[in-house]
């Protein structure tokens, strides 16, 4: 009795491909997390090579994957990966954690909007957790249609980033501070043993 041999439906492209890395990339964490990083790490330099050796270490990570991807052109992602090098217990957690994080990064990203919407208009500031869920939803029925209007959604939304982050880092070269603070104290902190600890 011959096995029926299920095939994906190749309609994202390349175009998508190259939209969901830079989606990723430049996601809600690059706006939320380097204030964090810069309190724990208040030097110019040490935080400019922390960014630096992790575009270093992902730049790598990258290059690794494609050629494990092309080794392997399975749909799955890492659990093919972690399953074929580790076996199948460790590919089963591992595929159930990238399921939980991948599950867990919409909420996060529309926590952060609804934070930063309260910052534009404080009025609202209160009601953040409900506008939360409401951008939550808002996305959830844009993707309900299918797949290709998934990945025209995340084309589009994809150039917004990139343009509104080149917005953002331009403001920072012409925008001037309203105060500037004595870091003297936290640097001789991080310098005395937790710079290790910070920088990770």
């Amino acid at each position: 009795m011959a096995k029926a041999v299920i095939k994906l439906k190749k309609v994202l492209g390349v175009a998508f491909g190259i939209s969901i890395i830079v989606g990723s990339t430049i996601g809600a964490g690059i706006l939320r997390t380097p204030g964090s990083i810069a309190a724990l790490l208040p030097n110019k330099p040490i935080i400019l090579s922390c960014w630096l050796l992790t575009g270093l270490y992902i730049l790598l990570c990258a290059s690794s994957y494609a050629e494990l991807t092309a080794m392997m052109p399975k749909a799955g992602g890492a659990f093919n990966y972690i399953k074929r090098a580790f076996g199948n217990y460790v590919g089963f957690a591992a595929g159930w954690f990238d399921y939980i994080l991948n599950v867990g990064a919409p909420s996060f990203f529309c926590v952060v909007l609804g934070e930063y919407t309260g910052l534009l208009f404080p009025q609202v500031q209160a009601y953040g957790k409900l506008i939360g869920i409401g951008y939550l939803t808002f996305f959830t029925l844009l993707n309900l249609p299918g797949v290709k209007s998934g990945s025209n959604t995340q084309k589009i939304t994809s150039v917004l980033k990139v343009i509104l982050l080149l917005i953002l880092v331009a403001g920072c070269f012409f925008a001037k501070p309203a105060q500037t603070q004595s870091l003297s104290a936290t640097q001789t902190t991080v310098f005395n043993g937790a710079l290790i600890i910070a920088f990770f």
